[in-house]
């Protein structure tokens, strides 16, 4: 009795579905086959179809900025709160600037004192080591050897073997002069010589310095540059990532060697289209664009390479200036000791008691000594006046004085007076043994190189930076908004220390550029949404509904699964809505609508893989026809290949049991699509009852 009823129910449930003449889809009569045929059958013909996409967004605003304070300090003052108006350039917050004028200062002085170390090694550098020392001019008589007073001289202080000895030579080559006196005249000109070289070395040297430093930086602006280049070339938004992601050629072939010929990964015209012409030509522009920036770059890494050479030559030129000069130094010193042991001049000749040669300050020379002790007593002369009484040098010791006469004192600066008085009879100069001369030829505590002068000049260059750095924080105390527009977040607060370009500690504003709309699209969507496609939305939290255009589409998989997802953003028009950031929108793409095509129920065709298809009824006999489609709607789908006007498709096979004829089973259980009763006969199309009647089972929309 139980079977009788179910089978009753069954047959009532057919019997109904076939009485039905006529089925509405859309819009458009479907002919139905008469109530004994086998099959639930529809006439191919033309119609409308709108092709939508639904989409879950998120709100925000077209143009955000977040301002940052660029140094670390500690917050004065903060002028806005959330929800204030702000313009470009208005400030927003203050650091205390005591600490960053302290760090200016600071720098300053750091500055001043590498250029002085510097200026000195360079000075020092110039100077030489000759350890005979050029005290000053003198003339007169009595006091200086015959030659010498007719022409005036210049008094060396001399390093000998049991001390220090003063020797006056002509300050230039004349007539008359002894070997030994021209020997010496020779060398000092020699000296002067060489210490002009130095400085032209070190000239050189510095100036090839900067010409590296500016070879630097334009080869690191060559290379941002390049590398923005290649970015807008390559990277994820740049003109080239569509043809990346596709894989294809120049040649128009996939990555694998197929044609690319603009259709979907399935085969179908439904996919989103490839790459245009007008792509391709940004992108070979793009290409060309970065080329031409790596060439640069190239250039300038060339050009640097060039200057750094130079600059080691020139370090190499300026050290063996420096030899030269030492050697030449050397030179002199032998020179003078040959005219001291041989008595020349008034070594050891006539002079009241001679002159203290001792430390100065004048000079290059930097040394500091006790005046040497004159060596012997003279009878002072009939003329005599105390000899030498040069101003008194610091912890000096006189000569012995002979009768009328006293040794002199060291002077620390400036020039000695004229000897005059009468013979003494071998009193000799008393002398300092300070390495310092007075006349610009005392010698160094040490040869400085051409590397200690760049390590000098790398110091100030350094230095300066770091002024620089320390000025810029000085002027970024204020913290000022980047965009116009509403603050909708404050970061800072009064007191609290902040360190530079820290994200923790930011005052974000939100622009008036509108807002947008960022969401997600599945593989299926992004082959039918396109950029420029119209898109309704609404926003739940407001109660408005909206309208805007798809503004952009990512060409890479951001999803962190197994399943592609890109991101898409959609661009609102103008409102006067203040819409909530980050608040979610619902949002339906227009991605097609097409006029007179033609068209078959979305229920009847069924896509199994890359594949359409429909069953189309050929007299008693169905058959499977592979089709292309274009616009998918919710009723109808657009054939743009495979069928023609006239065609008869395939809805439902009446013959085939919905239900198995068992005890487990009654009335239309099972006819759910999570059951495994339910399942029809592989490729024909599945899903639940179509609009209009019961019956057969009718496949879900294509999808895509």
């Amino acid at each position: 009795m139980r079977d009788a009823h179910r089978r009753t129910v069954r047959h009532r449930v057919v019997a109904a579905g076939v009485a039905v003449a006529v089925l509405g889809v859309g819009g458009t009569a479907f002919a139905l086959r008469p109530d004994d045929a086998r099959y639930r059958t529809t006439t191919v013909t033309t119609g409308d179809v709108e092709q939508h996409v639904a989409l879950s967004a998120t709100v925000a605003s077209a143009s955000s900025a977040q301002a940052t304070f660029a140094a670390d300090g500690t917050v004065a003052s903060v002028a806005v709160r959330a929800g204030d108006r702000v313009e470009a350039g208005d400030v927003l917050a203050t650091l205390d600037t005591d600490a960053l004028d302290d760090a200016v200062d600071a720098a300053e002085e750091t500055v001043a004192s590498a250029q002085q170390t510097l200026a000195d090694d360079l000075e020092a550098q110039a100077a030489g080591t000759s350890s005979t020392t050029a005290v000053t001019s003198v003339s007169g008589t009595g006091g200086v050897g015959a030659s010498a007073a007719a022409t005036g001289g210049v008094l060396l202080v001399v390093a000998t073997g049991d001390g220090s000895r003063a020797v006056t030579v002509p300050a230039a080559a004349s007539a008359g002069l002894t070997e030994l006196e021209q020997a010496v005249v020779d060398a000092r000109s020699a000296l002067s010589a060489a210490q002009d070289d130095v400085r032209s070395a070190q000239d050189a040297l510095l100036a090839a310095y900067d010409t590296v430093e500016d070879a630097l930086a334009a080869g690191s602006t060559a290379l941002d540059v390049s590398g923005t280049a290649v970015a807008d070339a390559t990277g994820t938004d740049g003109a080239c990532a569509a043809f990346l992601a596709a894989g294809g050629t120049s040649d128009g072939t996939g990555s694998d060697g197929t044609a690319s010929d603009g259709t979907g990964s399935d085969g179908t015209g439904s996919d989103a289209a490839g790459p245009t012409a007008a792509d391709l030509a940004a992108c070979v522009a793009a290409i060309v664009a970065a080329q031409d920036a790596l060439v640069a770059t190239d250039d300038a890494q060339t050009t640097t390479g060039a200057a750094q050479r130079a600059l080691a030559g020139l370090v190499a030129d300026l050290d063996d200036a420096v030899a030269t000069l030492d050697a030449r130094a050397d030179a002199l010193d032998a020179a003078a000791a040959a005219l001291v042991a041989a008595g020349g001049s008034d070594a050891g000749g006539s002079g009241t008691g001679g002159s203290g040669a001792g430390s100065g300050t004048g000079g290059s020379g930097a040394g500091s000594g006790t005046g040497g002790s004159g060596t012997g007593s003279g009878t002072g002369g009939s003329g005599g006046a105390p000899a030498g009484s040069g101003s008194g040098g610091p912890s000096t010791s006189g000569g012995s004085s002979g009768t009328g006469g006293t040794a002199g004192a060291t002077s620390p600066g400036g020039s000695l007076p004229s000897a005059t008085g009468g013979t003494g009879a071998s009193g000799s100069a008393g002398t300092g043994s300070g390495a310092a001369g007075l006349g610009g030829e005392g010698a160094s505590s040490g040869t400085v190189t051409a590397e200690r002068i760049l390590a000098d000049r790398a110091a100030v260059t350094v230095a300066e930076q770091q002024l620089a750095i320390a000025r810029a924080a000085a002027d970024a105390a204020d913290l000022t908004a980047p965009i116009a527009g509403t603050v909708a977040e404050v970061g800072v607060s009064e007191g609290s220390s902040v360190s530079a370009g820290s994200t923790d500690t930011v005052v974000t504003v939100l622009g008036d550029g509108g807002y947008v709309l960022s969401t997600s699209l599945d593989l299926a969507d992004v082959r039918a949404v396109a950029v420029g496609q119209a898109v309704t939305a609404t926003v739940p939290s407001t109660g408005g509904e909206y309208t805007g255009t798809v503004s952009s589409i990512g060409v890479l998989d951001t999803s962190q699964t197994s399943t592609p997802a890109y991101a898409a953003t959609i661009a609102l028009d103008p409102t006067d809505d203040a819409l909530p950031e980050g608040s979610s929108a619902s949002a339906t793409v227009a991605v097609a609508a097409v006029d007179g095509v033609l068209v078959v129920p979305t229920s009847a065709v069924a896509t199994e893989a890359s594949s359409r298809t429909v069953r189309v009824l050929d007299g008693s006999d169905v058959r499977t026809v592979e089709v292309t489609t274009g616009a998918v709607g919710p009723e109808l789908t657009e054939v743009t290949d495979g069928l023609a006007a006239g065609d008869e498709v395939v809805l439902a096979d009446l013959d085939q049991e919905l239900v198995p004829d068992d005890e487990e089973s009654a009335g239309l259980t099972g006819l759910g699509a999570g059951s495994d009763e339910s399942r029809l006969p592989d490729g024909f199309p599945q899903g639940g009852f179509g609009p209009g009647g019961t019956g057969g089972g009718f496949g879900g929309p294509p999808g895509g």
